[in-house]
């Protein structure tokens, strides 16, 4: 699944540009089909291969950066989205070689000084997460991290094993992170980011650290749909109906991603931002108490959805369930409303 996000300014999701569904039966993964029918996926980077190649003909007019976690670090992936002149800025998960006997990309890093330092709010990680999950990533607290940055350029060889059909080596820029003075009992931050983007400036540098940090919201969307949505919880019967599900949900969890980050990203927002004029009448007819105007900021309507969900205020932030029951019986009032207005133009009492 791809979720296109606007890189700068205001953290807005756009919506679904890429999705295909996949099944894992015994550690064996199969491109899924309506039918129940599957094509075995070759290698696991076959997954981000499909996925670019659908992505560039959706947004063959944009100006798009590739983004991924470091499941995304393989070669073939480099290769196939520089051929397409796409920009990417991908986590690193190997110390890959650097052609022309130069060692590993680390050892480049290594004498390269850091010229930018900075200070990033890190999101908290809590206990409810799988053992796998939470062996990598360790559980942690909200806090204030100060990051030192450096960059530099690389050429990177093919690694062993990969088709001859792949370039022997190839030249991108390479990003480290580094947190320092790292609190006493947490994990410092430490990433390495593979790039087309330009790193010769700090102002360069912090561009692809930004970028990246805009990963995030793909987890929070992940969460809109699975849990404000119920995606998890849909009792369908056929692999059909789950994925006819799936599709209906994407745009509501899109919305109600883009209400919640909104909201706390960007307060001072107006309504618009998130909700239609529509949808804010309804609002303040379910919520009269919240006193909602169109002087409103996205930060007013987010509690007054999420109350008409069943959300307490002394519970403090409204979580993805209650916000979205709200916003579900916001959209079914709506749904009532578009039908009086179609019974109404065609002149019937």
């Amino acid at each position: 699944m791809t979720l296109a996000v606007a890189a700068t300014g205001v953290p807005k999701a756009f919506g679904v540009v890429g999705l295909r569904a996949y099944l894992c039966d015994d550690g064996v993964q199969t491109w899924a089909r309506s039918d129940g029918s599957g094509e075995p996926i070759r290698e696991g980077s076959d997954r981000w291969l499909d996925g670019v190649h659908e992505v560039v003909g959706t947004t063959r007019a944009l100006d798009v950066i590739h983004v991924t976690d470091s499941e995304g670090d393989a070669f073939p992936l480099f290769c196939a989205l520089k051929s397409l002149n796409q920009a990417f800025v991908i986590r690193a998960a190997h110390n890959r070689t650097l052609a022309d006997d130069m060692g590993k990309v680390k050892d480049a890093l290594a004498g390269v000084e850091h010229c930018v330092v900075r200070e990033v709010e890190l999101a908290s990680r809590t206990d409810r997460r799988p053992p796998k999950t939470k062996a990598s990533h360790p559980t942690r607290d909200t806090r204030q991290a100060k990051l030192a940055m450096r960059a530099t350029a690389a050429i990177v060889k093919r690694p062993m094993g990969s088709t001859a059909a792949l370039p022997d080596a190839l030249t991108m820029n390479v990003v480290e992170v580094n947190e320092v003075e790292t609190p006493e009992g947490n994990s410092p931050i430490h990433w390495m980011l593979w790039t087309t983007l330009p790193v010769d400036t700090p102002e360069h540098i912090e561009r692809v650290v930004d970028v990246y940090r805009r990963r995030w919201i793909m987890e929070e969307f992940v969460r809109s749909l699975k849990t404000g949505c119920a995606f998890s919880k849909r009792q369908a019967e056929s692999l059909d109906a789950l994925l006819r599900t799936q599709a209906l949900l994407l745009p509501v969890a899109v919305a109600l991603l883009n209400l919640r980050t909104l909201a706390r990203t960007d307060p001072k927002l107006a309504w618009s931002a998130a909700i239609s004029e529509r949808q804010l009448r309804i609002v303040q007819d379910m919520q009269p108490k919240h006193k909602l105007t169109k002087r409103s900021n996205v930060r007013a309507v987010m509690p007054a959805i999420a109350a008409a969900g069943g959300h307490i205020k002394n519970n403090g932030e409204p979580g993805w369930i209650t916000l979205g029951r709200g916003f579900d019986d916001i959209l079914e009032r709506e749904a009532g409303w578009l039908a009086a207005e179609r019974w109404n133009a065609k002149g019937r009492p």
